[in-house]
């Protein structure tokens, strides 16, 4: 069951080059269309209640971004029991949405994916943790939302991860597919892609935890990239996660 509290985390723009073509693609606000949907796991899912979404799907190109809170992947390395994360909001008051990726008492895991045959080449996500406040409308006519400010988070991209691994033991928090506080995967010794770090800043400890308790966290942004370098370390997919701090 899905119980987010806060959603913390603002997804900005995604860049992704494709092998096909080499062409490069937008994941936003404006060029996609988000499909509301869930998973057999996540029949409480409270974001679909206040109409969220589980997919954005580009408007003319066979690119997908899923999410859910539950680790669990189809054999195609895709998410099993999607749940609803994805929405838009204007977050700054300019009348502007943005296309954003809640989290908060659960991971959040996304999986941004094309048909087999094409590459991605590399990728460039810029996110900003801005949002907060109570009584948060996301879509009119469905349920608000009380945000809090009192959780860190890290995003990574990971490998496809398999059912409870590396985000669920005894030692990290409920020992189930959706709750715990490993946000520091490099504690544990799990092994990951890439992290987002504050723009224009060497990744270190302190430059990866995203917080929005105050104005000034609030208005940092953050990147988190990677570009291939072989004809195999990247494929059709790539597998990211929000992991929570206390």
């Amino acid at each position: 069951m899905r119980n987010i509290t806060k959603i913390l985390t603002l997804l900005v723009v995604c860049l992704i080059g494709m092998q096909a073509n080499a062409q490069n693609v937008t994941i936003g606000p404006d060029n996609g269309s988000l499909i509301s949907g869930i998973g057999g796991g996540n029949t409480g899912d409270s974001g679909k209640g206040r109409g969220m979404a589980s997919m954005w799907r580009h408007e003319q190109l066979p690119l997908t971004m899923t999410t859910s809170d539950i680790a669990n992947l189809t054999s195609a390395g895709e998410l099993a029991d999607p749940s609803c994360a994805i929405g838009k909001y204007d977050a700054d008051g300019d009348g502007h949405k943005e296309l954003f990726i809640g989290a908060g008492q659960t991971q959040t895991f996304i999986v941004v994916s094309l048909p087999k045959g094409y590459r991605i080449r590399g990728y460039r996500l810029v996110l900003q943790p801005n949002m907060y406040g109570n009584n948060i409308t996301i879509n009119q006519g469905y349920n608000s939302w009380d945000l809090g400010t009192d959780d860190l988070m890290r995003f990574y991209e990971t490998e496809p991860w398999s059912i409870g691994y590396p985000y669920t033991s005894a030692t990290t928090g409920n020992n189930s597919n959706t709750h715990c506080t490993l946000y520091d995967l490099d504690q544990y010794g799990y092994s990951y892609n890439a992290v987002a770090h504050l723009i224009d800043s060497e990744v270190t400890t302190a430059n990866t935890l995203m917080q929005n308790n105050n104005a000034t966290n609030r208005s940092k942004q953050y990147v988190i990239e990677r570009y291939s370098k072989n004809e195999t370390d990247m494929t059709n997919q790539l597998h990211f996660v929000i992991v929570r701090g206390a």
